[in-house]
């Protein structure tokens, strides 16, 4: 019960800052979509690649917005489903998963996060990969852990150990300046998740090899 107990309480934690995150881009997404004044772009092409967003005024003049490269409405609306809505998505796989003892549904909810940090490769991606790692925890504590699930936790954790080899010999060798603690972040995200997967949790009576 105490396991159950601290499996919830990690996967409420891990899904704040991310559903934070979220809701603020879709209420950044929601407000350029119901604007009948911002400049959609038909298509992006190598000469306008890097065009920002733009605003009618009223008075007639068109002033640059700068919060952003043009798109199409419908790439922003794919964007606003694939990206903030799945994260929230997530945390609600993990909550129902660790409330009601299902770790295939934390799971889920890990394997969805650690996705979601592809398209944010350049901001939060340590961000997602630590949620990740933190779900993958909560469904060891939470759950009667069988085979195919330690499986699937294992995979993960392999995958994320095969990507920090990755970043660590590219990040490291031959390298003459100071890593950028974005970098670290994603290292040690990784090796978190590497960890969660593979270290014994012999707390857990429930779990099975």
């Amino acid at each position: 019960m105490r396991n159950r107990t601290i499996g919830i309480i990690l996967a409420v934690l891990a899904a704040i800052a991310p559903d934070v995150i979220a809701i603020w881009s879709i209420s950044q997404s929601a407000n350029r979509l119901s604007d009948p004044g911002f400049h959609w772009s038909n298509g992006v092409t190598s000469r306008d690649r890097w065009t920002h967003g733009s605003v009618i005024s009223r008075n007639g003049k068109r002033t640059v917005r700068i919060d952003g490269p043009s798109e199409s409405r419908t790439s922003a609306i794919v964007k606003l489903l694939l990206v903030p809505v799945g994260i929230i998505i997530a945390s609600l796989l993990a909550l129902y998963g660790t409330v009601k003892g299902r770790p295939a549904w934390t799971m889920s909810a890990s394997t969805l996060a650690f996705l979601e940090a592809v398209p944010l490769i350049f901001s939060f991606v340590w961000l997602m990969i630590l949620t990740s790692g933190i779900y993958i925890v909560a469904a060891r504590l939470t759950g009667s852990v069988r085979r195919g699930i330690r499986r699937w936790q294992l995979a993960l954790g392999s995958l994320a150990g095969v990507l920090l080899l990755i970043y660590t010999v590219t990040t490291f060798t031959h390298r003459s300046t100071p890593v950028p603690l974005f970098l670290w972040l994603l290292l040690s995200s990784l090796a978190f998740v590497t960890a969660a997967a593979w270290l014994p949790i012999s707390s857990n009576p429930d779990t099975a090899a």
